[in-house]
């Protein structure tokens, strides 16, 4: 967003990909499972740790942006100063498989015109 102020023609694209919590560490629980059906790990430990995981990227984020101040990065609503929203374009994954999100994406492209 900061870019796209300073040199408005610069081709940039926003993406965020995006599900709620519960469903990330329902995914999350999932795989782990999957791969150690003997684990013990339980939804308040993975969510415990993810919530860790996220605090440590919004220090590095507001490192690099520190126009964000205490805005949530992960906020699919998210907007800058103008009140203009952060994300060109928010995939909410429980729409299925990576391919079919990277589809949706491919898709977004296409319809702006972003190959040509």
């Amino acid at each position: 967003s900061k870019e796209r102020q300073l040199k408005p023609d610069l081709p940039i694209v926003t993406v965020l990909f995006w599900a709620p919590e519960h469903v990330r560490m329902e995914r999350q629980l999932r795989k782990v499972r999957r791969d150690d059906p003997n684990t013990r790990l339980t939804l308040e430990d993975l969510r415990d740790k993810e919530r860790e995981r996220e605090a440590g990227d919004l220090r590095l984020w507001r490192a690099v942006h520190p126009d964000l101040d205490n805005k949530n990065v992960f906020d699919p609503a998210l907007t800058d100063d103008r009140g203009k929203p952060v994300y060109d374009f928010v995939v909410d994954t429980r729409l299925g498989m990576p391919d079919t999100c990277a589809d949706a994406v491919h898709r977004y492209l296409l319809k702006i015109g972003a190959f040509g």
